[in-house]
């Protein structure tokens, strides 16, 4: 199958490149505007057509992320499969992770971030006067995004050694209607908080169709299964033992197919929502005779003499998991849309806030009656809001959403960094629920499940690949309805 590929690396970056390209596009208009009333310079004119190269630039990279499609050549819109994929993650027994998120690519950008404006701070400090500072702020805002993504990279960096890197030893590959028996060996995991950790199984279909004369690759999940698995720890290192049974019902790993394409991805964190430790494998699955599901009546049967037999009875004992199908879930899911306005609060909050905090200074500095004080508070009153801009931008962009679900109710908890704001509905409340598109990047789609009860009415913000795939998740809610 043709499947386009897009670089997991920019969902990191592009949400907060978005409110620079703004600001950058904000500052060329202004100077455009200036230098055809000539009240600038040359150099004010340079740095305009420098800030309009940078927006738009910023720009394409947001606009290939939401729509990578639509400005590439027809020749290379669609990527052949790539093999060396699975040849680089099962080398020799060894499942490497996939990195998804490159704490050295951070830090590289940040770098380029610091060294961009290079050329432009001579201009900076020369033509800019003491009526125009608030663009010196504007060229800080460089640095400033650079600092943020070294200190991202050096954090995920010293997690990684502290936390430890997970690899995957197997002897053989999952077997439809079987087992993905295999072992995680962390090293370094001392720090890990507890004994145990969350598994997520995941088939995920990859299938491509012709609309409106163009290509488009679609990804689905085609089978999905939760477990939690204890922890052996041994010196110097930690050893997860992984036993998953797959239902013969599903697809196995294909290299190449003409309309679709299955992989499986195999998610190790801890805790559930990955906080401390999250990495992602790609698993090889395949089928086998005990695939047919007419082997399946034998298959059982030699499973079960397996379990009952004295020799096995320890060594299986030893490999427990526990499905959280019967117990209460926790969904997880994170909102585009507020990280996009998070990072936009942050640089605006921070850029404000030193503009209105240097001019109360001032006018604090110069104050000689009544009128002056007045002048010189609202200015710090307007800096202190500002400051909460940007207190406001940290709290969304760590924001997390979690939906609990037991036997009575559902709790949607939306955990900022300190505070924690709980809204619950009664099961047996529930009458009706309706489902909402938020927003949309790429194959994933944001939705708002409405679940009506009596007197009120329950928002849950889910993160899925359709609506079909969002009716199934709030059927399941509903389903956990008491009688």
């Amino acid at each position: 199958m043709m499947k386009p590929t897009t670089s997991k690396i920019l969902q990191h970056t592009s949400y907060f490149l978005i409110g620079i390209s703004f600001l950058c596009l904000g500052g060329s208009t202004h100077f455009v505007y200036k230098y055809y009333f000539n009240q600038a310079t040359i150099n004010e004119l340079f740095a305009a057509f420098t800030f309009l190269g940078l927006a738009l630039a910023i720009f394409a990279i947001f606009w290939f992320q939401i729509k990578p499609h639509a400005l590439l050549p027809e020749k290379i819109k669609m990527y052949p499969n790539e093999p060396w994929r699975w040849r680089r993650c099962w080398q020799q027994g060894q499942i490497t992770p996939l990195n998804y998120y490159s704490p050295s690519y951070n830090i590289t950008m940040g770098v380029v971030m610091l060294l961009l404006p290079g050329p432009l701070y001579p201009i900076v400090f020369t033509e800019f006067n003491t009526e125009k500072e608030f663009f010196l702020y504007l060229f800080l805002i460089f640095p400033f995004i650079g600092i943020i993504a070294i200190m991202n990279g050096l954090k995920h960096s010293l997690r990684s050694i502290k936390y430890g890197s997970g690899v995957i030893a197997y002897n053989k590959p999952g077997i439809i209607g079987g087992f993905l028996k295999a072992q995680l060996i962390v090293q370094n995991k001392k720090a890990w908080p507890k004994d145990e950790v969350y598994l997520q199984l995941v088939c995920l279909k990859f299938e491509t169709k012709k609309m409106n004369g163009k290509y488009r690759s679609y990804r689905s999940i085609s089978w999905k299964a939760d477990h939690k698995v204890k922890l052996q720890k041994q010196m110097g290192f930690t050893k997860v033992l992984i036993e998953v049974p797959i239902p013969f019902e599903c697809q196995p790993t294909t290299f190449d197919s003409e309309n679709e394409q299955y992989e499986w991805e195999m998610t190790v964190k801890t805790p559930e929502d990955g906080s401390i430790y999250e990495e992602k494998f790609l698993v090889p699955v395949f089928k086998t005779a005990q695939s047919n599901p007419d082997f399946i009546e034998n298959s059982i049967l030699e499973q079960s003499q397996e379990i009952s037999s004295p020799k096995n009875k320890q060594l299986r004992t030893s490999l427990p998991f526990e499905t959280l199908q019967d117990r209460s879930k926790k969904y997880v899911f994170h909102s585009a849309t507020t990280k996009i306005f998070s990072y936009v609060f942050i640089i605006l909050g921070l850029v404000l806030c030193g503009v209105f905090a240097k001019e109360s200074f001032q006018n604090f500095s110069t104050m000689n009656g009544f009128f002056d004080f007045v002048f010189a508070v609202f200015p710090a009153i307007a800096s202190l809001l500002a400051f909460a801009f940007f207190i406001l931008g940290l709290a969304l962009n760590r924001l997390k959403i979690y939906t609990l679900v037991d036997d009575k109710n559902i709790v949607v908890v939306y955990n900022f960094i300190m505070w924690k704001l709980k809204r619950t509905l009664s099961l047996n409340e529930i009458k009706k629920y309706e489902i909402k598109i938020t927003s949309q990047a790429n194959d994933r789609v944001w939705y708002d499940i409405v679940l009506f009860g009596e007197n009120k009415k329950l928002s849950i913000p889910c993160q899925l690949t359709s609506k079909l795939e969002a009716k199934a998740f709030a059927d399941e809610l509903i389903s956990k309805k008491t009688s």
